[in-house]
């Protein structure tokens, strides 16, 4: 406790290097923050397109409000590139 007292009632700044050892922890965050993040994206634009799907239109795709299906076409593809992702993933 004395070697404590003495860091804290000395005024010697304390540095703390992290550089000598790499954190391999912090990839494996990184990719499961990114992933979270797609998923989120992609969850958002399919509701977007959901709720602009109830809108009246004269612009239509496929007999649907065009820009509904633009959204869901987006999120098929960033579906498509999450299930790459995952699947070929290196890390």
């Amino acid at each position: 406790m004395a070697h404590l007292s003495a860091i804290c009632h000395s005024h010697q700044p304390l540095a703390i290097s992290l550089a000598s050892r790499p954190l391999r922890c912090a990839d494996g965050l990184c990719a499961t923050a990114n992933r979270i993040a797609l998923g989120l994206v992609l969850a958002s634009l399919i509701i977007a397109a959901g709720v602009i799907m109830q809108m009246p239109t004269t612009i239509r795709l496929f007999g649907y409000p065009a820009l509904a299906m633009v959204l869901f076409i987006i999120a098929a593809t960033g579906g498509a590139l999450a299930v790459q992702i995952v699947t070929h993933d290196r890390t």
